[in-house]
């Protein structure tokens, strides 16, 4: 069991996950965003999130684009971080930056593996409502250039989802930026918790770029000179 504080899970590779809060994470995530769908042309919708300044800015690089198509839900999110890549995963690896990312955790437990490629269960708890999933995370560095992590749920063992997969990208912008891409697909079981919460877990599921931009940003001036 990992505990806040504790342990050395690729912490970064975990963040991009927490969009796979299917049948956990519903309550108190804010209300659905979407629209309708069809097989052909999966629907998007853009939101902007930039500071609306007059004078161009790293933020203007902000978006999330939501994509809901039949059963499959999901976004693609972009957030200008402002810190180095290098800080940006060093801040990402710390042992608690986890549990200041990841909403409402349980419990983690490894199950095999170890580094840059690893089986986890996670648990999440709303009250008295509990469940989880196991993802396989895959940890890619590309030198200075790009660090990357591929997720998946194993299907294999017990899940409160159907399936998930995603990935979690920081790229360096520069010298003093970084370029945080995320991607996530969520289908959930059919059922109560698809009917009444899947807005909220979709909403749930693209705050991670934000959550995981503030920890950096206000973490990175405080690391020792690198």
């Amino acid at each position: 069991m990992i505990q806040r504080g504790m342990g050395r899970l690729r912490t970064a590779s975990i963040l991009a996950h927490v969009g796979l809060l299917a049948g956990c994470l519903a309550i108190g995530c804010g209300a659905s965003m979407g629209t309708s769908s069809s097989p052909e042309a999966p629907p998007a919708t853009v939101l902007d999130h930039r500071a609306g300044s007059s004078s161009a800015g790293p933020r203007d690089f902000d978006y999330t684009v939501v994509v809901e198509n039949g059963d499959l839900m999901g976004g693609d999110a972009v957030r200008m971080v402002h810190a180095p890549l290098a800080d940006a995963i060093a801040v990402l690896e710390q042992p608690d930056a986890l549990w200041n990312v990841m909403p409402r955790v349980a419990s983690m437990t490894l199950i095999q593996g170890a580094g840059d490629d690893q089986l986890i269960e996670i648990r999440h708890s709303v009250g008295p409502i509990e469940g989880g999933y196991t993802m396989r995370i895959v940890w890619q560095r590309l030198d200075a250039r790009e660090a990357t992590v591929w997720f998946w749920v194993d299907t294999s063992r017990p899940r409160d989802l159907k399936f998930a997969w995603g990935t979690f990208r920081l790229i360096p912008f520069g010298p003093r930026d970084t370029l945080l891409a995320y991607q996530v697909r969520i289908e959930l079981f059919p059922g109560i918790v698809k009917w009444l919460f899947s807005g909220r877990i979709l909403r749930a599921a693209l705050t991670v770029p934000d959550r995981a931009r503030a920890l950096i940003e206000s973490r990175a001036p405080l690391l020792p000179h690198r």
